[in-house]
């Protein structure tokens, strides 16, 4: 979902998923203070100062989540990650390196969450309060939270998709038009094209980080996204992504930062790989409009959703962390996970396109 901010050249653009830039700002729809930082950290002292102005914006805000993305020096990384040296209560929750865009530096996730965005994981009828891990877990404590127990399926899953191969465009191709299907670019949305996608979001979502209305679908077509489509055989629309794009300047380089967001298929049209087959039809696009040269492609893929973090991986992307507790995001997941309630809020997996 596109949002109005000031981007780092400051001039007023409309922009994706990376959210404001500097300084944060509250999104009351995700109950979350969100920003992205401008400028390399090449310091602790740099680093410290910022997440010091997030914090206390996070607190005017009221907000029960504060999130964070900036350029930090690879040196700083793993010191950070102990939190020598740190005294805030952030952490990094994903690297997505980044040092062909911003020379020797890595695009870094540091998130925290107040107790209450976690309390809804708590409410359960049983005595003590834990309760037994699933059966079949191995190596894992025999008591664990019910937040504990998610996390844990939803490792699960990231290890599930780390064991596939990733395809290429031509079998993907070749796979989505044997049954029945082809790709395009949107350019232009007519009523019916924008009737269908207001049902497809609709299917796919029961609750999403911004409002599925047909004025907000239209807003994701920009000259900066790539909106790629799958059609069946009476060329109606049954499968959506964009590939939301930013061009930033972080201190004189001139960069693109692009997230792969907005899947959804319809479910009658599931299995056919038509999610892999979008992601790697735009991610040609992209290379070939913008290059690989300063462009960093990732994605935010919902944790406990297999069949996402599986065609991410074989769309050629690698896992580099867990955004927790993320956004406001209701829709289908995996049946492990139907024996909790899940609240509220999402963990997104954060993906990453190696720089070729």
């Amino acid at each position: 979902m596109t949002l109005m901010m000031t981007a780092a050249t400051g001039v007023q653009r409309n922009v994706g998923s990376v959210g404001a830039v500097w300084p944060p700002r509250f999104e009351p729809e995700n109950a979350r203070t969100k920003g992205f930082y401008p400028h390399r950290l090449g310091s602790l002292a740099d680093i410290r100062e910022v997440l010091s102005n997030a914090w206390n914006a996070h607190h005017r805000n009221g907000s029960t989540r504060c999130s964070v993305r900036a350029f930090v020096g690879r040196n700083l990384i793993e010191t950070i990650r102990r939190g020598d040296g740190m005294d805030s209560s952030f952490r990094v929750e994903a690297v997505v390196p980044a040092t062909h865009a911003v020379l020797d530096h890595d695009l870094v996730y540091f998130g925290v969450n107040e107790p209450e965005r976690c309390r809804a994981f708590e409410f359960f009828d049983i005595p003590g309060g834990r309760q037994p891990y699933i059966p079949g877990a191995r190596e894992q404590p025999s008591f664990m939270t019910p937040y504990e127990q998610i996390r844990c399926i939803e490792q699960r899953i990231v290890q599930r998709s780390s064991e596939k191969n990733s395809v290429d465009l031509e079998t993907a191709r070749v796979r989505i038009a044997r049954a029945g299907y082809r790709m395009e670019r949107l350019n232009q949305m007519c009523e019916f094209d924008l009737d269908v996608l207001e049902q497809l979001y609709h299917e796919a979502y029961q609750e999403y980080t911004f409002p599925i209305t047909r004025e907000n679908i239209a807003r994701m077509l920009t000259d900066d996204n790539v909106f790629m489509v799958a059609r069946d055989a009476n060329n109606r629309i049954v499968s959506a992504m964009v590939g939301e794009g930013c061009p930033m300047e972080i201190d004189g380089t001139q960069m693109r930062l692009v997230e792969l967001s907005d899947y959804a298929t319809f479910i009658a049209h599931e299995g056919h790989g038509l999610i892999t087959a979008l992601q790697l039809e735009s991610i040609r696009t992209l290379r070939e409009e913008m290059g690989s040269q300063g462009t960093i492609i990732h994605a935010e893929t919902r944790a406990p959703w297999t069949s996402v973090n599986i065609a991410a991986r074989k769309a050629g992307m690698i896992y580099c962390g867990t955004a927790e507790l993320h956004c406001t995001l209701e829709a289908r997941r995996d049946t492990s996970f139907r024996s909790f309630f899940y609240g509220p809020y999402e963990n997104l997996n954060v993906f990453y396109l190696p720089h070729t």
